[in-house]
């Protein structure tokens, strides 16, 4: 409850905002379920915290459709990142490229050709539209936030895990260059000295130092605080 309740908060406001959600697993559903409900105010719990505000779908004027209506998949490589538009890569592939980070021998190269299969098969066969490289994600993300929209990003834990679950790996934060823009990204994974799930990137590419990043770019989240207090994430901000 305390996401429904931050999101309504920063609402009742009127403040500017856009959400992600981000995970390794293959709950996207589930979490379009649950929050398309809320912003409904279909939720049989949490609708509550829209009294007074109205639903957030597009019916009210001047409050945003916060519905999520695409997902999008973030692979990484060696070559940089691939951003996958409105596209979860079907769940047997996501399985073969875990799968190959599971493998009881480490692999001493990536052999998933993720890459082939997203440019080649995806974008150039399908018509999947694809950020390629830090700079059009970073893009991207900018005009998710100017959209005040909420979405949602199926991770590449295959390559966060071959690279030893380190952080230049994880989940890419990608830093804008407008001071104005407050990012924060929640994570029960972040410990109090080591980004270690999120990589925080600057412009031009290098990544943000630990000091620089915790408490302020990535926050921990002590999950059982989160379920019990409302204002937990409020607080956090």
């Amino acid at each position: 409850p305390a996401v429904f309740h931050l999101v309504a908060a920063l609402q009742r406001a009127k403040r500017k905002f856009a959400i992600l959600f981000r995970s390794f697993g293959v709950d996207h559903e589930n979490i379009q379920q649950e929050w398309n409900a809320f912003c409904e105010m279909r939720h049989p719990l949490y609708s509550r915290f829209l009294d007074g505000i109205g639903p957030m779908d597009g019916s009210v004027s001047r409050i945003p459709d916060r519905r999520i209506d695409a997902m999008h998949t973030l692979y990484r490589d060696a070559q940089g990142p691939l951003l996958v538009l409105d596209h979860l890569v079907e769940a047997q592939r996501a399985k073969d490229w875990d799968r190959w980070a599971r493998e009881r021998r480490t692999p001493e190269e990536d052999t998933r050709d993720g890459r082939d299969y997203i440019l080649r098969v995806l974008k150039d066969q399908q018509g999947a539209r694809v950020a390629e490289g830090l700079d059009e994600v970073r893009e991207w993300m900018m005009e998710h936030i100017e959209s005040e929209g909420t979405s949602a990003i199926k991770d590449d834990w295959a390559w966060w895990a071959w690279k030893n679950e380190d952080s230049s790996a994880g989940k890419l934060l990608t830093v804008f260059p407008d001071d104005e823009v407050k990012q924060v990204f929640f994570d029960d994974n972040v410990h109090h000295s080591d980004p270690r799930i999120i990589d925080c990137r600057y412009p031009d590419g290098s990544q943000v130092a630990p000091i620089d990043s915790i408490d302020k770019l990535c926050c921990k989240v002590n999950s059982v605080e989160a379920i019990i207090d409302d204002e937990y994430f409020l607080r956090k901000l």
